[in-house]
């Protein structure tokens, strides 16, 4: 079954596994489970951002190399990795019945690319790369415009930016 399904089946899994555990890099993981334009958005207060460079703005498309500008999804999981480490433990999901799933009615030929949304909450234990400082948060991750394969066009996080704001500032 799909992604979109009740049962949201093996890619479900695979995709809860690789941001879970780190088993994926970040380069596999938007080649695996994204389309071919991904949008990456953490939403925060734009003031964040100068310490949480990763906050606040959309991210979107791939680059090979670190952008001018800095805004494609493979700057966010650079800009991620290099402020903040991830201590998933075995509840940071929960198991599928947890997932909200929504089919959608948009046509695939729709102006946004796809239809569909998942969304699921989670906890997670994070730490601050620079000050060692962590903090356990709960989180929403929201994936929306699947294709037919059920990769998706854009991923959306709802975390705890204020926590995370003062893990790395140091207080």
């Amino acid at each position: 079954m799909g992604l979109l399904s009740a049962d949201p089946g093996p890619k479900h899994g695979e995709l809860q596994q690789s941001f879970a555990n780190g088993a994926m890099a970040p380069s596999e993981i938007l080649n695996t489970f994204f389309r071919a334009n991904p949008k990456i958005t953490e939403h925060g207060p734009e003031w964040a951002s100068s310490r949480l460079p990763f906050i606040g703005k959309t991210f979107s498309g791939r680059s090979s190399t670190i952008s001018e500008s800095a805004t494609t999804c493979d700057d966010y999981f650079r800009f991620l990795s290099a402020t903040v480490a991830v201590h998933p433990s075995d509840n940071t999901f929960p198991p599928a019945s947890g997932f909200m799933v929504s089919p959608g009615t948009a046509s695939l030929s729709s102006s946004d690319g796809g239809s569909g949304i998942v969304s699921v909450k989670g906890h997670i234990k994070i730490s601050s790369v620079a000050t060692g400082n962590s903090w356990e948060e709960d989180f929403i991750f929201y994936f929306s415009e699947f294709d037919r394969e059920g990769r998706f066009g854009h991923f959306k996080i709802w975390g705890d930016p204020l926590s995370c704001w003062l893990a790395v500032v140091g207080i």
